[in-house]
């Protein structure tokens, strides 16, 4: 065909010379240039019409396309509700990082993030069903055990049946759905909340036995702190020993299970069983307490006396006994206290003191200090001396020498006493001891070295000012103002309160409904309480006494209930993100109240603490009465956890009701908070693809769903398609043996004559684990074997035959073939497989007429191409050219036109010069 391109480059040039060249002056410039353009038409048409004989066919419009798996969806699915910014998904795998595709073996880690734009507390509860988990036909990926993980305040939760139920325990590999649930999720989610306590209301202990002293605890109940106050019978005289009752403070009710059972009360004290629902334990009338934390030591004995006594055990959260050491045999016991050295002490009946030892849970010493036999008395501890009132006489025992007190080598005489408490100066500190009679309200002190010293001011007067009546010692205590205070206990007009400050030395100011530093209760009992003792949480005084009744007390006005609530929260911003990246949280921002009328809070009273995980105080932050917020933003995000306290003041308790439950909230400005957890896609070569999909509820509104997640799971080794590729040539001389499905026979080489047509067959088997789809042939030398196969798809263990042909072959000739294909589901740009190659051979014979050329016309091997084994005819081609004559016609037309014009335009142009 180069000679077609010869012609038209032969008219181009002649139109750009113009028709001066052939004939004369040249055309002008707008002739000149029509005729180039027609005769560069002409020359285009026969060159397309040169190509345009050899061009391929176009493919076939039913072949199928190749096939490239779906890209993963994020969209979400028609009917559902779109939850914008309020619930967004994300995956990855684990290991590569990857957001789209999953390698074998790897896990995928799905995160659920979601905001509350609601502007207030209100119930949550994110779900997501694992789509093709257990269960599911067909199953494509499975929880992985322990992975769940949701933000502070929110409950995990996994389901078996798909949602349709859910619980409390991990159910490992056959979960199918979990869920985040919060039933006061507060508003930004960005924050952490707490329940603020109401007011503490009045308990009538129907125990069958008197209170004694109010015992805190703070318990763990499933996971939450829980404010407690306990209470062992003084005395405990019931046959089956029952005699320990426990309340939790926010519900005033009784104390569940550290589980969240409810139990019965009171409980039973043990020497050994910890369990049993009989007690053999008892303990004295006017007991004091040591706390270690969660245990609580007190002065025990079993059965009447004399019996051994000693130092019983309460674990205060396991809400059982822990044992019971004898220390001596006698008839009564008195105590404990807990020195510097870490022992503790107890008096027995003999006047003599016992030491015992909680690291080691036995007995260390019995010191003789010169006390009387006594039955009941009180002990209290001033730097490392223990002093012990007893029978109307004093003593010391120095816990550091192991030995009577310097100074005290005889007993003082005072007044008959159930307690000893510290005598304090005006800025707190311990200087000595004093006693008040039990019944005659007479005060006596002593200092440190034994010298007997002038009554703190005014106590005696405030003492004995209702009369003298029953009183036990005091709750010493540092009361809102910054000052050391003493509540005594008194059973004067039914009940009643002293309230004396010694730094002022004189009652409390501002304390009181009956005097100064005096106050009464007639709303408890009638105002017959006949109260025994006090504990104090920083916030409100709790009163116990002999009636049973538990209430609170105002410690600045003495006034019940206490109008002085707390809530205490270790608040960790980074346990509300479990992606495993930095960067959350940018900064604290502020404490606030959910839940609650603003008129009912007094803000300038109310105040929030911040301490460090070593309880190092970062901050005391006010609360502004406009915002009714407390800043702060000024505590680095680098320190944490933060323990927040907030102390709140409340005008009345209105807020507190069956139906809404005030919050603290504490907030920081960052990411939206997440639910985690992974599945692992089942190992099976059918499972190409795993997507996921959570649903937000919030209060009572309708679910909304997050976006769709899908990943691509890439298929193992075992779970690549593959194929082998055989090529073979024809060897038989009868066409129709050699065409579509012909019998052959086929071989991988034949000799074909000179200028003889080669017949091709390939053949495809799908050898590997998984149908292929979409492949297509690979030729370099023969497209119509292209063509013939297009694209098309194998069953495991199913072959195809394609045939195609080459004619003209004029010498040897090797055709080499291969497949290609990508495995199903195949994300867009995945690498396709290619096969080994595949070949066969024709052979030529020899030219039996040789040409000057050698050729016959055709290059590489052949000249017609024929796929599906159709044979080459002459189909009007110039013998040995592959010219068609209409080809040839057109061209000689084209020439003779191209003649004509450039005549005409030279005598044009003569005629006019």
């Amino acid at each position: 065909m180069a000679w077609l391109w010869a012609v038209g480059a032969v008219i181009a040039s002649v139109m750009r010379r113009g028709a001066g060249a052939l004939a004369g002056p040249r055309l002008p410039v707008g002739r000149k240039h029509g005729l180039l353009a027609l005769s560069s038409a002409l020359a285009a048409l026969a060159v397309t019409g040169a190509t345009s004989s050899f061009a391929l066919p176009a493919p076939d419009a039913s072949s199928k396309a190749p096939v490239s798996g779906p890209a993963p969806s994020t969209g979400v699915p028609a009917g559902t509700k779109p939850a914008g910014e309020r619930l967004v998904k994300t995956g990855k795998d684990v290991v590569t990082g990857s957001t789209t595709t999953a390698n074998p073996g790897d896990a995928i880690q799905w995160t659920v993030s979601y905001t509350n734009p609601d502007g207030s507390p209100t119930s949550t509860s994110i779900t997501d069903v694992i789509q093709g988990g257990p269960g599911s036909t067909p199953q494509t990926q499975t929880f992985v055990p322990g992975s769940l993980k949701v933000p502070p305040g929110f409950t995990a939760q996994w389901s078996t049946d798909g949602g349709s139920s859910f619980g409390t325990e991990d159910a490992g590999r056959a979960t199918n759905a979990v869920r985040a649930v919060n039933p006061q999720a507060p508003s930004p989610a960005t924050a952490q909340a707490a329940v603020l306590p109401p007011p503490f209301n009045p308990v009538t202990q129907q125990t069958g036995g008197d209170g004694w002293v109010p015992i805190l605890h703070t318990a763990t109940v499933n996971g939450v702190e829980t404010p407690q106050i306990w209470n062992i019978y003084h005395e405990a005289h019931s046959a089956d020993g029952a005699a320990v009752v426990c309340t939790e403070v926010r519900t005033s009710k009784g104390c569940t299970s550290p589980t969240g059972e409810a139990r019965t009360w009171p409980q039973a004290m043990n020497s050994s069983v910890a369990e049993a629902l009989k007690g053999d334990l008892r303990t004295n009338f006017s007991p004091t307490y040591v706390q270690s934390g969660s245990k609580l030591y007190y002065p025990a004995y079993l059965g009447r006396s004399p019996s051994p006594i000693g130092v019983g055990c309460l674990d205060l959260q396991a809400q059982q006994s822990c044992g019971f050491t004898a220390l001596t045999t006698a008839n009564a016991v008195i105590g404990v206290v807990q020195a510097p050295n870490g022992k503790i002490y107890a008096a027995s009946g003999t006047g003599a003191v016992l030491c015992f030892d909680p690291g080691a849970g036995a007995a260390c010493g019995t010191f003789d200090i010169g006390l009387p036999t006594v039955m009941r008395g009180g002990l209290t501890v001033v730097d490392d001396r223990v002093f012990v009132t007893a029978g109307g006489a004093v003593g010391c025992f120095d816990s550091a020498r192991g030995a009577v007190c310097e100074g005290w080598t005889s007993p003082r005489s005072g007044p008959a006493a159930l307690g000893i408490y510290p005598h304090h100066d005006a800025d707190g500190k311990k200087t000595g001891v004093c006693v008040t009679d039990s019944s005659s309200v007479d005060v006596a002190c002593w200092d440190i070295q034994g010298s007997a010293i002038a009554d703190p001011p005014g106590l005696q007067t405030l003492l004995s000012m209702n009369g003298r009546a029953l009183a036990a010692a005091p709750l010493t205590f540092q009361a809102p103002n910054g000052h050391t205070q003493s509540l005594f206990p008194s059973w004067a007009q039914g009940g009643t309160a002293y309230c004396y400050d010694w730094t002022t030395r004189s009652p409390c100011a501002g304390f009181g409904n009956i005097g100064p530093g005096a106050a009464n209760f007639p709303s408890i009992g009638n105002g017959n309480n006949m109260l025994y003792g006090f504990a104090y949480d920083e916030q409100c005084s709790y009163a116990l006494g002999h009636m049973g009744y538990l209430f609170s007390i105002d410690p600045v006005t003495g006034s019940t209930p206490c109008l002085r609530v707390a809530a205490k929260m270790k608040v960790d911003p980074s346990q509300s993100y479990c992606d495993g990246q930095d960067g959350h949280v940018k900064s604290y921002s502020k404490v606030s109240l959910g839940g609650i009328d603003p008129k009912t809070v007094r803000f300038a009273d109310s105040s929030v603490a911040v301490k460090d995980s070593s309880g190092k105080t970062l901050g005391t932050f006010p609360f502004d009465p406009a915002s009714r917020t407390a800043d702060i933003s000024s505590i680095p995000t680098t320190v944490g956890p933060i323990t927040v306290t907030t102390r709140v003041a409340l005008e009345t308790t209105s807020s507190f009701t069956e139906t809404n439950q005030p919050q603290v909230i504490v907030s920081w400005d960052g990411d939206a908070p997440q639910m985690c957890f992974r599945t692992e896609p089942v190992s099976d070569c059918a499972v190409t693809s795993v997507h996921n999909q959570a649903t937000l509820v919030t209060g009572s509104l309708a679910p909304v769903a997050s976006n769709r997640v899908s990943f691509h799971v890439a298929p193992s080794e075992g779970c690549l398609p593959k194929a082998e590729v055989v090529k073979e040539v024809c060897t038989s001389t009868d066409k129709a043996a050699c065409g579509k499905d012909g019998a052959g026979p086929w071989a991988s080489s034949t000799t074909v004559p000179w200028g003889g047509t080669a017949y091709w067959r390939i053949t495809v088997t799908n050898t590997g684990p998984v149908a292929i789809t979409g492949a297509t042939l690979n030729d370099q030398q023969e497209a119509s074997c292209v063509k013939a196969a297009g694209a098309f798809d194998l069953a495991v263990g199913k072959s195809t035959h394609f045939f195609c042909s080459t004619s003209k072959i004029t010498k040897d000739t090797t055709n080499t073939v291969t497949a290609s294909f990508v495995p199903a589901d195949s994300l867009p740009g995945t690498k396709p497989i290619t096969t080994a190659p595949s070949s066969a051979t024709a052979k030529s014979t020899p030219n039996p007429s040789p040409s000057p050329t050698g050729d016959p016309g055709s290059t590489g091997g052949g000249g017609n191409h024929q796929p599906d084994n159709d044979p080459p005819g002459n189909n009007g081609a110039l013998a040995r050219t592959g010219t068609t004559i209409g080809l040839c016609l057109l061209v000689a037309a084209a020439l003779l036109g191209g003649g004509l014009l450039v005549r005409t335009a030279a005598r044009r142009s003569r005629s006019t010069g």
